[in-house]
């Protein structure tokens, strides 16, 4: 039973943790960047002087989103890791209770999908 509590407060707590993280910007961003460097390489009014320019450009802002994506994504998954680690250290719980296996993620996405809708009413709530 404490391994399904553990389990419960880390999933709310990783979901806290993913709609406070500006995800969407940072994906968006890096569409955008590459879809404007699609449009240079394709374009034939650029000067391949320039489109090189260009093209460095882009790759720094892409590999710069990229690094943001993957910290955001550690900051998600370390939570997760280190409760997962800690509901099968203190307790002898099941692999059912476990975050990694497949009863875990069901666990874990029905939690999240029954905390989002009261964190919005919540929210709303308080304006």
């Amino acid at each position: 039973m404490i391994a399904l509590a553990i389990s419960i407060a880390v999933v709310l707590l990783a979901t806290e943790i993913a709609v406070r993280m500006p995800l969407r910007s940072i994906l968006t961003n890096n569409l955008q960047t590459a879809e404007k460097a699609v449009g240079v390489i394709g374009s034939r009014r650029i000067s391949e002087h320039w489109k090189e320019v260009v093209l460095l450009r882009y790759a720094r802002n892409l590999f710069v989103g990229t690094a943001r994506l993957a910290v955001v994504l550690l900051l998600i998954a370390v939570p997760v890791i280190a409760g997962d680690w800690l509901a099968s250290t203190l307790t002898e719980a099941p692999s059912t209770f476990r975050l990694f296996h497949w009863q875990g993620a069901l666990l874990a996405t029905l939690v999240a999908a029954i905390w989002l809708p009261i964190r919005g009413r919540l929210a709303k709530r308080e304006l």
